[in-house]
């Protein structure tokens, strides 16, 4: 406590908390504090609380899932509204996350929320697919998408850095954009078709 009064003295000018001073020509220390911790809190965007932290919402096809129509469309829902063009950091591989890219078009939904990926061609019977969403992915505010809550009970897996410098990952999907601040390269959901 000795060490808190003598700061909070020398931002008000005074050597001591009980030491008097003309209280005209310096507001009183509670006062400086007051404003130095709201100006601290204003600087901050609670991105660790749940409400404001962007999660992935739903994936359909989810992770792990069999039997999926040739004919279907992947979709990829989040809480909150993503920056317009994040679309880049979604893609869909045949076979596993080295594989191909599928050929075809996202397109996002009026509010930013769900982004869907249709097929140039129908995907093909008894193949797996990963539905692989970025970690660079970013929402309206620019902040990271919070893979850590509740994501892989949709069947997804983080993606690490040894999976992405595998030298048969020839995708260019290793770049800072792919990167999540936590390392990862944000989650992958395979699916086989019927």
């Amino acid at each position: 406590m000795p060490a808190l009064a003598s700061f909070i003295g020398k931002v008000v000018g005074k050597t001591s908390l009980t030491q008097e001073k003309d209280m005209t020509k310096r507001p009183p220390a509670f006062v400086v504090l007051s404003a130095l911790l709201l100006g601290s809190a204003a600087c901050t965007d609670n991105s660790t609380d749940p409400a404001s932290l962007t999660l992935l919402s739903a994936v359909a096809p989810q992770g792990g899932a069999t039997n999926v129509d040739p004919n279907t469309t992947v979709s990829v829902e989040f809480s909150h509204a993503m920056s317009p063009g994040m679309e880049q950091y979604m893609a869909v591989h045949r076979g596993d996350l080295a594989g191909p890219l599928v050929s075809g078009s996202w397109m996002w939904s009026p509010d930013g929320t769900t982004c869907e990926f249709q097929p140039d061609a129908p995907f093909e019977h008894q193949m797996h697919y990963v539905i692989h969403v970025g970690g660079g992915i970013r929402d309206v505010h620019d902040h990271h998408v919070d893979f850590g809550h509740g994501a892989t009970h949709m069947g997804g897996h983080m993606i690490d850095d040894d999976m992405m410098h595998d030298p048969m990952m020839q995708h260019g999907m290793t770049g800072p954009g792919w990167m999540h601040p936590d390392g990862s390269y944000g989650m992958g959901f395979e699916f086989q078709t019927f």
